[in-house]
């Protein structure tokens, strides 16, 4: 059976092994957030990523009256989610709800995601898997961006 990399559930890099007619999970195969060290590491991405958005004069003001503290662990969890760990694992608010009195520009997303990536690639993220991660990031922007 040849091992490949797919797209196809949740816009995830899952891989699967193409049988018969059928694509299945292989559940042994280590998602991204097994194979970058779990929750330590993505609480090194996530702390990283925020010190640096405190210090972006474009995104700082969005966190002025906010628990950062509250925003980075709920942070931690969507990461680790977002890298391979099941969804129940995200206890957070929904997304849009969270997010939609903030007002969010199209701007101000880019400036965000531009951040997470740098952050990413800096952390020791592979190119590859780092795009994977932004593709889900990206795929947010509809619910999130309210002012274009």
């Amino acid at each position: 059976m040849e091992w490949v990399q797919s797209d196809i559930l949740n816009d995830s890099p899952e891989k699967f092994c193409w049988g018969s007619h059928v694509a299945h999970i292989d559940p042994n195969a280590p998602t991204l957030f097994d194979k970058y060290g779990g929750v330590p590491f993505v609480t090194g991405i996530v702390t990283e990523f925020y010190r640096r958005v405190l210090f972006s004069p474009e995104l700082a003001h969005y966190f002025t009256k906010s628990n950062t503290e509250a925003i980075v662990a709920h942070q931690i969890r969507f990461i680790s989610v977002v890298m391979g760990k099941p969804s129940s694992f995200y206890t957070g608010r929904d997304l849009v709800v969270a997010h939609r009195h903030l007002n969010i520009s199209n701007h101000a997303f880019d400036v965000f995601g531009n951040l997470m990536e740098e952050t990413l690639l800096s952390q020791g993220i592979e190119d590859e898997d780092a795009k994977a991660i932004m593709a889900k990031v990206e795929a947010l922007r509809q619910g999130l961006v309210v002012s274009r």
